[in-house]
């Protein structure tokens, strides 16, 4: 169920939504969640780059981290916040695992709110330091550049030496907090790579947590 405070808009646990990109990451794929929170028709969103939803606030560096790890193979997860088409703003929490030709983007409501918060404050120091080096003429690969080591330094001290580090602890957590607000998750079956992967730990990490319910 979607709702609108200020400037920002707000959506529930079961609505989970898709995406899936090129290896450049050009939209291939989108579900009808997407397109609705996106505010952009589906048509507009098809051989899009993705950072047609990209929030000006957004520090470079975290997504510099994140193609680093996913062009290694990697998994990533990251709190992120993305602008509609409408101007307004909806938060996510994001994970992008690499798939045969390009990548599968699942995002979520993000439920683990104090932990979205301390990385989110990160994230504002960064994006202030990157905004100063912009300043002093530096080149959006420069930027990139800067701010993932700067990133990479704030999330270290966070206790994620990594970003791999904090996908392997952020998406038990946040897949727990789903099941505990009663969003199943999907079968596996018919699926293979790491979405086969993350889907079987989430499916476990329920049964784990029906049994401490219980």
């Amino acid at each position: 169920m979607e709702s609108q405070v200020g400037y920002e808009r707000f959506f529930g646990p079961d609505d989970i939504f898709f995406s899936t990109t090129d290896a450049k990451g050009v939209i291939l794929r989108t579900n009808r969640t997407f397109d609705t929170l996106s505010r952009y028709t589906r048509d507009r969103l098809i051989r899009a780059p993705h950072n047609i939803i990209r929030h000006l606030d957004m520090p470079a560096g975290l997504f510099k981290l994140m193609w680093d790890d996913l062009g290694a193979g990697r998994p990533v997860c990251a709190y992120v916040t993305n602008r509609a088409a409408d101007g307004v703003d909806y938060r996510v929490f994001a994970t992008i695992v690499p798939i045969h030709d390009g990548y599968l983007s699942v995002r979520t409501k993000p439920l683990c709110e104090g932990t979205q918060r301390t990385v989110e404050e990160t994230y504002r120091r960064v994006r202030a330091r990157e905004r100063e080096f912009a300043g002093r003429g530096a080149s959006r690969s420069q930027i990139g550049e800067m701010g993932a080591v700067e990133l990479a330094t704030e999330l270290a001290g966070l206790g994620f030496p990594s970003l791999i580090d904090a996908t392997r602890a952020l998406l038990p957590a946040e897949v727990s907090a789903l099941v505990s607000a009663g969003v199943r998750v999907p079968d596996a079956v018919g699926v293979s790579g790491p979405v086969a992967d993350i889907l079987r730990a989430a499916a476990d990490l329920e049964r784990v947590t029906n049994r401490l319910v219980f």
